[in-house]
């Protein structure tokens, strides 16, 4: 489910955020998009390059304060979910997924993952979006705490664990120990 606070920007259909476009290599094909699109419906907005790139975290508060607390947010053509008041900071969660089955060309692979986020009784949900998943890595955190993270060493003295089909044969190939749970 989309934010539609701005019919325009939604129309125009090349950003989550109504009001911003994010991280577009090709300015001129952008231009002319936009120019063409404009034209078509009679309308009278402008493109406005910005002086300097919107920082990660500032794109965060805009997609929640334009979404009313929940909404994608872009990174170079990446996605993820911002959910505002979710948790406190290194407050505990719960996630669960479930795979994908023979009907998807991703057979095996996580194709849902659901993360409760607080304790007490579900009044309410919704399908917030959807995130690209880089690296092979998907993360939860509180997004306060992200410029601190650092993933080539552990910040806890806990080891990681390799999940999932793979997990094994990725934890034999780097001289792991394998973790049972």
């Amino acid at each position: 489910m989309r934010c539609r606070r701005d019919r325009r920007g939604r129309a125009f259909d090349r950003s989550n955020n109504p009001l911003f476009i994010y991280d577009h290599l090709d300015r001129g094909a952008l231009r002319l998009a936009f120019s063409k699109f404009v034209s078509e419906r009679n309308l009278d907005p402008s493109l406005e390059e910005l002086a300097e790139r919107v920082p990660h975290r500032r794109r965060v508060d805009l997609a929640l304060d334009v979404c009313g607390g929940a909404d994608v947010v872009e990174f170079h053509g990446m996605w993820a979910v911002a959910v505002r008041g979710a948790g406190g900071a290194a407050r505990p969660f719960y996630a669960d997924y479930r795979r994908a089955d023979a009907l998807w060309p991703d057979e095996g692979r996580w194709r849902r993952i659901w993360i409760d986020l607080r304790d007490g009784e579900i009044t309410s949900h919704r399908a917030v979006g959807h995130v690209l998943v880089g690296e092979a890595r998907l993360m939860a955190d509180d997004v306060d705490r992200l410029g601190a993270w650092d993933d080539t060493s552990s910040q806890d003295g806990k080891a990681d664990g390799f999940l999932g089909r793979d997990g094994a044969a990725v934890a034999s190939e780097v001289g792991a120990e394998v973790i049972q749970s």
